[in-house]
């Protein structure tokens, strides 16, 4: 297994025996990054939508995820980052599922991961990465434009049988509306 070593921490790839902990890690991240109880209430709704693609055993078929543990305990995952095939477009892929815990935050660790993940993709012959994020998480969308990201309209996304469909939009969402959420666009070619 390749392994990259930062500082205290080790990023290596997830496999099946790591996915039980992404899943859980990623819950608890996705639910502490929310400004108000309202959209709290809509992301536990979401969860399952959300979330439900890292209990598919053919996961680390279809996205490759990256984790940051700790040198001296491997188990912890503090950090992850994904990427996944477009399935539309072979020569771009979506960075999805990143998080840092909040203990770590704002210490470099997300641009050390992202920049990573970045050479990653270009290695592994990507011309394009897109992501999207939800308009509550705009603290990152600084790191995003430090990388390169050109952020583009505010769309919203409306998830059908559990994939995501992204449709630009004139109108601004301020929270969530039924099956639909304020999201921004960020695309890089590499």
């Amino acid at each position: 297994m390749e392994e990259f070593f930062l500082n205290d921490f080790v990023i290596s790839m997830a496999d099946k025996s790591n996915q039980k902990d992404l899943y859980n890690f990623q819950t608890k991240n996705h639910l502490e990054i929310s400004p108000n109880d309202n959209i709290k209430q809509a992301q536990i709704r979401d969860i399952p939508i959300f979330l439900t693609r890292l209990i598919d055993v053919n996961i680390f078929v279809k996205v490759k995820f990256w984790i940051l543990t700790r040198k001296e305990d491997r188990k912890t995952i503090v950090a992850s980052i994904g990427l996944e095939d477009d399935p539309k477009d072979k020569d771009s892929v979506e960075l999805n599922t990143f998080s840092v815990c909040p203990s770590l935050r704002n210490k470099g660790i997300g641009t050390e991961l992202l920049k990573y993940t970045l050479n990653k993709a270009k290695e592994l012959g990507y011309k394009r990465v897109f992501l999207v994020s939800t308009n509550y998480m705009k603290v990152a969308w600084s790191l995003y434009t430090k990388f390169g990201f050109k952020k583009y309209d505010i769309i919203y996304i409306k998830v059908e049988k559990g994939i995501s469909i992204v449709i630009k939009e004139e109108k601004e969402y301020n929270e969530y509306e039924g099956d639909k959420f304020t999201a921004t666009y960020f695309e890089l070619y590499l």
